[in-house]
């Protein structure tokens, strides 16, 4: 089982969420992030936002608010992590996760299989 995160947020550019990883202690190398007390290495990549609205549209499902949307759809872009682990089993791992991301400037959190995103400070309740 995996689970794959997708997460706008305000740093801007790859070169930036990789500094603020590693300020907290994980390692980021050829695309993978490791470290920081994570019990697995995850797949890791910067994506641009298009700005064409669909970083709002991914975040549209009644879960956060219009103004939230319009945090995200400003967003220069986002990581999306592959995380090789069951969400519900290491739930607690990625939760330490979410709230390094948090304080790198991470806005909100899609979980892609299930299409859910939150704003984080929402996402790492319940994930909590």
């Amino acid at each position: 089982m995996s689970a794959t995160l997708f997460v706008p947020g305000s740093p801007g550019g790859e070169a930036e969420w990789h500094r603020a990883l590693e300020a907290q202690g994980f390692a980021v190398t050829g695309g993978e992030l490791s470290g920081g007390e994570l019990p697995f290495r995850a797949d890791l990549e910067w994506v641009e936002n298009p700005s064409d609205g669909s970083f709002a549209d991914a975040f549209s499902f009644g879960t956060t608010s219009d103004a939230h949307q319009r945090t995200i759809e400003a967003s220069p872009g986002a990581l999306v992590l592959s995380l090789p682990v069951d969400l519900h089993r290491e739930r607690s791992a990625i939760a330490k996760l979410g709230r390094v991301l948090a304080s790198a400037g991470a806005s909100a959190v899609r979980v892609e299989q299930s299409k859910a995103g939150y704003a984080i400070e929402r996402w790492l309740e319940l994930v909590d």
